[in-house]
């Protein structure tokens, strides 16, 4: 293994160490909006006990964002906003969850760009 093939595993390693262990909820979806990639912190936070639960998600199908907050990321915006986050209607038309009732959330979500300016990712953040 050469010394930046090295010097790239280390790197790698470090940053999948903090976005595992950061006390913030992290997701990662694709262009089209799929959930691939969630941390313990999110999945603790949504109420989910099982990564393959939520894997392949869409964000844009999520009942509980704000229609005008997914056009603008659909335009490539980044947002922030706080939401009633209502588990009940995640569960029945979202996702299996084990939270119940409504609890007020923080979502920021970071649109990743490509080289062209097209959408790569969105990395949401939230926090309760």
């Amino acid at each position: 293994m050469s010394e930046k093939e090295a010097n790239g595993k280390e790197s790698y390693i470090l940053l999948q160490t903090i976005y595992d262990n950061l006390p913030v909820g992290l997701e990662l979806y694709d262009s089209e909006g799929n959930l691939t990639e969630i941390n313990h912190a999110g999945m603790a936070m949504m109420g989910v006990t099982d990564k393959k639960n939520m894997l392949g998600i869409n964000i844009f199908q999520n009942p509980n964002i704000p229609d005008d907050m997914k056009d603008r990321l659909r335009q490539g915006e980044n947002v922030r906003f706080t939401v009633g986050y209502d588990f009940s209607l995640a569960r029945e038309k979202y996702y299996p969850t084990t939270h119940t009732g409504v609890r007020h959330l923080e979502i920021t979500v970071s649109v990743i760009k490509q080289n062209n300016g097209g959408i790569d990712k969105c990395l949401p953040g939230r926090m309760q």
